[in-house]
């Protein structure tokens, strides 16, 4: 089964994490498509039309939902895609976004939420259910929260410094790095109460 993970390019380490414990996971019976992936995409491809074939081989779209993603269009361009195609839209919110902040028409597809207590068995449930397999295997969570928890403040740590290149004038080096600092503070209290 193909899988697709729609993202935007500051999100591509957590698409890149998801796509690896996708694949090891499942054994080889899941492939995963990440457009930021070299391997999927490799230099001298005509990307829009290896995402387009992607689009049409994947039996399920995964779209990763942040405050700053659900507001690109390319995000909801390829949801667009999706579900034209008719095919199963797994929305995935992170970064304080919830389920309930998703706009329609993707809020009729059933969303999850990475700083929800259930979300490893339900995730993989999901995959396994969409994949048709009879059982889901067992999941390492604390490894696998662990790096999506990085992963995200990674993701957290890039959109504060665009915020902070296109607002330059707004604030001073000092500023820039309390903020950081409470950036990085929030990600590690986050990971601290998944524990």
């Amino acid at each position: 089964m193909q899988i697709f993970i729609s993202h935007i390019s500051e999100e591509k380490s957590l698409a890149l994490v998801l796509k690896e414990w996708l694949e090891s996971t499942f054994l080889g019976q899941c492939k995963v498509f990440v457009s930021s992936d070299p391997e999927d995409i490799p230099a001298g491809t005509k990307w829009l039309d290896k995402i387009n074939g992607a689009m049409d081989d994947s039996k399920l779209l995964i779209i990763l939902y942040s405050p700053q993603s659900k507001l690109r269009p390319w995000i909801n361009f390829e949801a667009g895609c999706g579900w034209i195609k008719n095919i199963p839209i797994m929305p995935i919110c992170h970064s304080g976004l919830k389920v309930s902040e998703i706009g329609a028409p993707i809020s009729s597809f059933q969303g999850l939420e990475i700083d929800v207590k259930d979300f490893v068995n339900n995730f993989f449930g999901a995959i396994a259910k969409h994949a048709g397999f009879s059982k889901t295997p067992r999941i390492a969570t604390d490894e696998f929260m662990k790096e999506l928890n990085v992963a995200i403040g990674n993701v957290e740590h890039k959109i504060i410094e665009e915020i902070s290149a296109e607002q330059e004038t707004e604030f001073s080096d000092e500023q820039l790095k309390i903020m950081q600092s409470l950036a990085a503070m929030e990600s590690e209290a986050k990971a601290a109460s998944r524990r």
